[in-house]
């Protein structure tokens, strides 16, 4: 038996209320727990009240460390500046300067239908290992080797946009036509062959708007020069900055052939705000190749992801 002086572990008490309306009895429990649990309890709650008063506290601190604001308005302006211009063909590699070279010897001739054969089998299939499937293993090693002597593909018969502009000037700006002076600055090479720049010096001023008073090009996209295995046809456009890296694999709009198409644009400014606020730091750009310019926010995130 329990010495009657001990205290009970666990003291509980009965309510009962009587429902006369409803003639049943409601029972309450009162269980009362012992010292060391609410002291416990007690640290818990203090402990987390304080956490959560420290961390308000310090990001009330840091907003108000900094001056930020943001402020927009429309200004108006008799002139402005046309911002950058990237164009770069969808077709990589010149399939009809592949197939003239090819025809010459009957050598190449058998290695041109390996190619054919080769490229039948890539508009199939997406996966890489479902392709290697499929493919004649013998056939992809003549070309393999064929490559490792004469050049790869993509090098040698790089399709170049230039080659592509039609009419008696290479584009029109404020309704003139105007040549290109120097290919050498504005033909760049990448994987989707060479790619046009233009305006990367800034010298293109709009004073009036409308059709007339921007930049038009005609381009003829020559879809008999497209691989077989090539699912978009046609031209991608970039509009950027004159200080901005193109991510040929992000961004643009895609121009189909045979269309017509216009962009309306509109100048809008954005600045960074100051202070520490983001990892990303005013550190020079990798891919500056007119003079050198601070890395874009896009840069910086890329990096920080390798």
């Amino acid at each position: 038996l329990r010495d009657p002086q001990t205290p009970p572990r666990k003291q509980t008490q009965l309510f009962a209320i009587h429902d006369l309306a409803n003639d049943y009895i409601h029972t309450f429990r009162e269980k009362g727990r012992p010292k060391v649990c609410r002291m416990i309890w007690a640290v818990i709650l203090t402990t987390v009240i304080g956490i959560s008063v420290y961390l308000i506290w310090k990001l009330l601190v840091d907003f108000f460390q900094y001056n930020s604001f943001n402020k927009s308005s429309i200004v108006w302006k008799d002139n402005l500046t046309l911002p950058a211009i990237t164009i770069c063909s969808s077709n990589y590699v010149n399939y009809t300067a592949i197939k003239a070279e090819f025809s010459k010897t009957n050598d190449t001739k058998k290695l041109l239908g390996y190619f054919d054969n080769f490229l039948k089998v890539v508009a199939q299939f997406e996966g890489r290992g479902e392709i290697m499937n499929h493919v004649n293993v013998t056939e992809v090693i003549d070309l393999v080797e064929w490559e490792e002597k004469e050049g790869f593909l993509n090098i040698l018969f790089k399709n170049n946009v230039g080659t592509l502009l039609v009419g008696k000037s290479d584009y029109k700006f404020k309704r003139w036509g105007r040549p290109i002076q120097n290919w050498a600055k504005i033909a760049l090479p990448t994987e989707l062959g060479t790619c046009l720049e233009l305006n990367d010096n800034g010298k293109f001023i709009q004073s009036y708007s409308g059709i007339n008073g921007g930049l038009s090009l005609d381009i003829d996209t020559h879809v008999p020069d497209y691989l077989a295995s090539t699912h978009t046809k046609g031209f991608y456009l970039f509009i950027r900055d004159q200080d901005e890296t193109v991510m040929l694999n992000q961004g643009g709009y895609v121009i189909a052939p045979g269309t017509e198409n216009f962009v309306k644009l509109h100048a809008r400014n954005i600045t960074r705000l100051g202070g520490n606020y983001g990892t990303c730091k005013d550190v020079l750009s990798e891919y500056a190749r007119f003079g050198k310019h601070h890395e874009t926010v896009r840069e910086c995130v890329q990096h920080q992801k390798i």
